[in-house]
């Protein structure tokens, strides 16, 4: 690590994950960055003893550790963001891998264009699920209904700050992340989406999103649409406008089908 200021902070909340957290810390030093960076682990209120082994070896190397009460994956992440030095922050879990040249490249992506605010990746599943996850540019409506873009991605810190970093009060944990890039899109925050796999996800029978987020979508849901219900509403608006502007081009092809193929295949208009 370096000694300069750094210009990214990895952020790595940690509730009794010392089984893999080697593995991740590993993934980020193991690697000669070509930008300072710093690494924040919080310790939410882990109870197991082999991870709190884990993390004291942390300690004793240039891992920041932070210790706090149990508040959950956004506490911990706010935690993380309050304490980071960093321009940029990557959310990184406490059981997955990144691979920081991707995330080099989302750094000079986010220096070189001022209007970006986010830059994600495509995700390699490891564990119980094996595969890559290609991602896709961001689709406004479809982001409404359901999460698009994983917590790990390169967040510029000024506007994280901006719209008020990750929400503490969502009824099931493992959605978090969902609300703040819907928060951030109904902020005219811009995504950039580098079509690379920047990170390994690790799926595990007891992960948040098949213990809570999972089974309690609708419920986070309604939450969700509740805390914003006006932007919600814009853009229902905004997708009613695109219906009926797909209804409008489906109806003129229907009534003008025989003027349309004349036309082609004669190359000149039918009178």
């Amino acid at each position: 690590m370096s000694s300069l200021l750094p210009l990214i902070s990895i952020i790595t909340p940690c509730f009794n994950h010392g089984k893999y957290i080697q593995e991740t810390v590993d993934s980020i030093r193991n690697y000669n960055w070509k930008i300072p960076i710093e690494h924040i682990i919080v310790n939410d209120g882990s109870t197991d003893s082999g991870t709190l082994n884990e993390l004291n070896k942390l300690k004793r190397q240039d891992i920041i550790v932070i210790d706090q009460k149990n508040g959950g994956p956004s506490a911990a992440r706010n935690t993380g963001i309050k304490a980071a030095r960093g321009k940029y922050i990557l959310p990184v879990d406490a059981d997955n891998k990144i691979f920081p040249s991707v995330f080099e490249k989302a750094y000079d992506l986010l220096e070189q264009d001022s209007t970006l605010s986010v830059v994600y990746t495509d995700v390699e599943h490891i564990g119980e699920k094996e595969g890559v996850w290609k991602v896709g540019k961001l689709k406004e409506l479809s982001l409404l209904n359901r999460n698009q873009i994983d917590t790990c991605a390169l967040i510029k810190k000024g506007d994280l700050i901006e719209v008020g970093g990750y929400d503490e009060d969502i009824p099931f944990r493992g959605n978090e992340d969902w609300e703040l890039w819907l928060r951030m899109m109904f902020n005219n925050k811009k995504f950039y989406y580098l079509e690379e796999v920047g990170f390994q996800y690790r799926t595990l029978s007891n992960s948040l999103s098949r213990t809570d987020s999972g089974p309690n979508h609708a419920v986070n849901k309604d939450y969700i649409v509740a805390k914003h219900q006006a932007a919600y509403a814009a853009y229902a608006l905004k997708a009613i406008e695109k219906l009926t502007q797909y209804e409008k081009r489906q109806q003129y092809i229907r009534e003008n089908r025989i003027r349309n193929i004349v036309k082609i295949l004669f190359n000149k208009p039918i009178l």
